[in-house]
């Protein structure tokens, strides 16, 4: 059965790392706990992080970005 689509937008960001950092994203990602793809768990895994900053008060609380709306004329 195909997975439902994403509703959460979202944007692609390429990042260049170590062979160790893909295999053991590839490995947590057989486990199936922080993902089931070695991107969904960097994705988790990078949010955690950026929460746990966000709380030691290194990154100002900011509300999540909202989609534009065009004007109809």
């Amino acid at each position: 059965m195909p997975r439902t689509r994403n509703s959460v937008e979202t944007e692609r960001v390429k990042i260049s790392t170590t062979p160790w950092v893909v295999e053991t994203l590839d490995v947590l990602a057989k486990t199936g706990r922080f993902g089931k793809s070695p991107s969904e768990v960097a994705d988790e895994l990078l949010r955690a992080k950026l929460r746990e900053i966000e709380l030691e008060g290194w990154l100002q609380k900011r509300s999540p970005r909202r989609k534009r709306r065009r004007k109809r004329a």
